[in-house]
Protein backbone atom coordinates (compact mmCIF):
# COMPACT_ATOMS: atom_id res chain seq x y z
CA UNK A 1 0.00 0.00 0.00
CA UNK A 2 2.53 2.27 0.86
CA UNK A 3 3.98 1.83 -2.99
CA UNK A 4 1.30 2.49 -4.32
CA UNK A 5 0.57 5.73 -2.22
CA UNK A 6 4.44 6.74 -2.96
CA UNK A 7 3.49 6.14 -7.04
CA UNK A 8 0.98 7.99 -6.91
CA UNK A 9 2.48 11.26 -4.95
CA UNK A 10 5.38 11.01 -7.48
CA UNK A 11 3.22 10.75 -10.67
CA UNK A 12 1.33 14.17 -9.34
CA UNK A 13 3.98 15.39 -8.67
CA UNK A 14 5.45 15.15 -12.35
CA UNK A 15 2.84 16.00 -13.63
CA UNK A 16 2.20 19.11 -11.44
CA UNK A 17 6.00 20.47 -12.50
CA UNK A 18 5.13 19.37 -16.43
CA UNK A 19 1.87 21.21 -16.57
CA UNK A 20 3.86 24.19 -14.60
CA UNK A 21 7.29 24.14 -17.39
CA UNK A 22 4.72 24.07 -20.11
CA UNK A 23 2.88 27.00 -18.74
CA UNK A 24 5.65 29.12 -18.89
CA UNK A 25 7.23 28.01 -21.96
CA UNK A 26 3.75 29.51 -23.34
CA UNK A 27 3.91 33.08 -21.47
CA UNK A 28 7.50 33.13 -24.00
CA UNK A 29 5.60 32.35 -26.81
CA UNK A 30 2.73 34.55 -26.37
CA UNK A 31 3.46 37.95 -26.18
CA UNK A 32 1.22 40.63 -23.97
CA UNK A 33 1.22 42.87 -26.96
CA UNK A 34 1.27 41.95 -30.81
CA UNK A 35 4.77 42.54 -32.03
CA UNK A 36 5.48 46.16 -33.78
CA UNK A 37 6.22 45.86 -36.97
CA UNK A 38 8.06 49.04 -38.34
CA UNK A 39 9.92 50.88 -41.38
CA UNK A 40 13.62 50.96 -41.28
CA UNK A 41 15.55 54.00 -40.59
CA UNK A 42 17.93 52.99 -43.36
CA UNK A 43 17.52 51.54 -46.92
CA UNK A 44 14.96 53.03 -49.64
CA UNK A 45 12.73 55.43 -49.53
CA UNK A 46 9.90 53.06 -50.10
CA UNK A 47 8.77 50.95 -47.33
CA UNK A 48 6.16 48.40 -47.08
CA UNK A 49 4.80 47.06 -43.51
CA UNK A 50 1.95 44.28 -42.56
CA UNK A 51 0.56 44.25 -39.50
CA UNK A 52 1.08 40.37 -37.87
CA UNK A 53 -1.02 38.27 -35.94
CA UNK A 54 -4.26 39.49 -36.90
CA UNK A 55 -7.19 37.75 -38.90
CA UNK A 56 -6.48 39.62 -41.69
CA UNK A 57 -3.62 41.17 -42.46
CA UNK A 58 -2.79 44.70 -43.49
CA UNK A 59 -0.18 45.75 -45.73
CA UNK A 60 0.63 49.41 -45.42
CA UNK A 61 3.15 51.44 -48.83
CA UNK A 62 5.02 54.56 -46.71
CA UNK A 63 7.48 56.99 -48.23
CA UNK A 64 9.81 57.31 -45.85
CA UNK A 65 11.06 60.70 -47.25
CA UNK A 66 7.71 62.67 -47.05
CA UNK A 67 5.70 60.31 -44.41
CA UNK A 68 3.19 59.88 -47.03
CA UNK A 69 1.57 56.64 -45.90
CA UNK A 70 -0.83 54.39 -48.17
CA UNK A 71 -3.23 51.35 -47.05
CA UNK A 72 -3.18 48.26 -49.69
CA UNK A 73 -6.92 47.36 -50.30
CA UNK A 74 -7.88 43.61 -49.86
CA UNK A 75 -9.65 41.51 -51.19
CA UNK A 76 -11.42 42.76 -54.45
CA UNK A 77 -9.62 43.28 -57.37
CA UNK A 78 -7.40 45.30 -58.66
CA UNK A 79 -5.90 46.41 -55.70
CA UNK A 80 -5.85 50.02 -54.87
CA UNK A 81 -3.64 51.91 -52.06
CA UNK A 82 -5.67 54.48 -50.43
CA UNK A 83 -3.49 57.44 -48.85
CA UNK A 84 -4.15 58.71 -45.24
CA UNK A 85 -4.18 62.45 -44.90
CA UNK A 86 -2.55 63.44 -41.96
CA UNK A 87 -2.82 66.78 -39.74
CA UNK A 88 0.02 69.48 -40.63
CA UNK A 89 1.97 70.55 -38.06
CA UNK A 90 4.70 74.00 -37.97
CA UNK A 91 7.67 71.80 -36.62
CA UNK A 92 7.10 69.01 -38.78
CA UNK A 93 10.41 69.81 -40.80
CA UNK A 94 11.70 66.97 -43.29
CA UNK A 95 14.99 67.41 -45.13
CA UNK A 96 14.93 66.52 -49.03
CA UNK A 97 16.41 62.87 -50.45
CA UNK A 98 16.75 61.62 -46.76
CA UNK A 99 14.86 59.31 -44.41
CA UNK A 100 12.44 61.61 -42.14
CA UNK A 101 9.80 59.72 -41.14
CA UNK A 102 9.35 55.89 -39.05
CA UNK A 103 5.86 54.17 -39.22
CA UNK A 104 5.10 51.76 -36.70
CA UNK A 105 2.22 49.27 -36.72
CA UNK A 106 1.12 47.34 -33.71
CA UNK A 107 -2.53 46.77 -35.27
CA UNK A 108 -4.52 48.09 -38.36
CA UNK A 109 -5.95 50.27 -35.45
CA UNK A 110 -2.98 51.13 -33.81
CA UNK A 111 -0.73 52.88 -36.02
CA UNK A 112 1.74 55.51 -35.95
CA UNK A 113 4.16 57.90 -37.96
CA UNK A 114 7.12 60.07 -36.47
CA UNK A 115 9.26 62.76 -37.66
CA UNK A 116 12.72 61.32 -36.61
CA UNK A 117 14.33 64.90 -37.34
CA UNK A 118 11.70 67.12 -34.77
CA UNK A 119 10.04 64.61 -32.59
CA UNK A 120 6.05 65.51 -34.28
CA UNK A 121 4.16 62.38 -33.75
CA UNK A 122 1.13 61.45 -35.30
CA UNK A 123 -1.57 58.53 -34.27
CA UNK A 124 -4.13 56.83 -36.68
CA UNK A 125 -7.56 58.45 -36.24
CA UNK A 126 -10.09 56.26 -34.65
CA UNK A 127 -12.82 55.00 -37.19
CA UNK A 128 -16.47 56.14 -36.59
CA UNK A 129 -18.69 53.58 -36.18
CA UNK A 130 -19.49 52.65 -39.18
CA UNK A 131 -16.86 54.28 -41.62
CA UNK A 132 -12.95 53.48 -41.74
CA UNK A 133 -10.94 56.51 -41.28
CA UNK A 134 -8.07 56.40 -43.24
CA UNK A 135 -5.76 59.87 -41.53
CA UNK A 136 -3.40 60.80 -38.49
CA UNK A 137 -4.03 63.12 -36.11
CA UNK A 138 -1.28 64.87 -34.02
CA UNK A 139 0.27 63.57 -30.46
CA UNK A 140 0.11 67.05 -28.06
CA UNK A 141 2.45 67.29 -25.87
CA UNK A 142 1.09 68.12 -22.33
Amino acid sequence: MNKHFFFLLLTGLLTFAAVNAYAQDEKKVIPNYAPLASTSLEGGRFEMVTTAYEDIPVTYKVDKYTGDVWKLTTGFRPLKLIKFTRESDANDIAEEGKVNYQFVARSASTLFLINVNTGVMWEKTPDDLFKEVNAFQIIRER
